[in-house]
């Protein structure tokens, strides 16, 4: 009594990131082959009770800065299992960095099963988060989840892919 459920258009999000500067993630088949074996909903399920949409890009359709006309990778085994065996992909253990937590370490067993059906080779790294901003930060992470909070404006959300925090500038 005294709790009532609210649901929020949009509150955050959830995305995988590479470093595609190092192997493996420098091949783009890999990469493509991952996306078409990944099922959100599954994730989603899993990790956050069913709550949210799954989705494509930072902002949620509808959203005005939602770019319209970019159609996400299909959840297809069999293209995934097509380009990861033109990637030249051979079993290499491939590390996630996992920052300990249930949520984060619910979605990365999903995803270690999802890919393991296309016949990747998911080792689950667990560390802390300042261990794993640490790693980030020196461009040694090869491949991990992230997120956050989903704001209105997309300068202050983008700004941190595109400026270079080495200049007092910032570009």
């Amino acid at each position: 009594k005294g709790v009532r459920y609210v649901e929020a258009p949009e509150a955050s999000w959830r995305r995988i990131q590479f470093n595609m500067s190092i192997p493996p993630f420098n091949n783009a088949l890999l990469r493509r082959a991952m996306a078409h074996a990944i099922d959100k909903k599954e994730i989603l399920n899993a990790a956050f009770y069913g709550f949210g949409e799954p989705g494509d890009q930072r902002y949620p359709a509808g959203h005005r800065w939602y770019v319209e006309g970019v159609p996400p990778p299909s959840f297809d085994l069999n293209k995934a299992r097509e380009l990861l065996k033109a990637a030249g992909y051979t079993g290499q253990p491939i590390s996630i960095v996992v920052e300990q937590s249930q949520m984060r370490e619910t979605e990365a067993a999903v995803l270690q099963a999802q890919l393991k059906k296309i016949g990747l080779n998911i080792q689950l790294q667990l560390m802390d988060r300042a261990a794993a901003v640490s790693q980030v930060e020196k461009g040694k992470l090869a491949f991990r989840f992230g997120g956050g909070d989903v704001t209105p404006d997309p300068a202050p959300a983008y700004a941190g892919y595109f400026l270079c925090p080495q200049t007092p500038e910032g570009i």
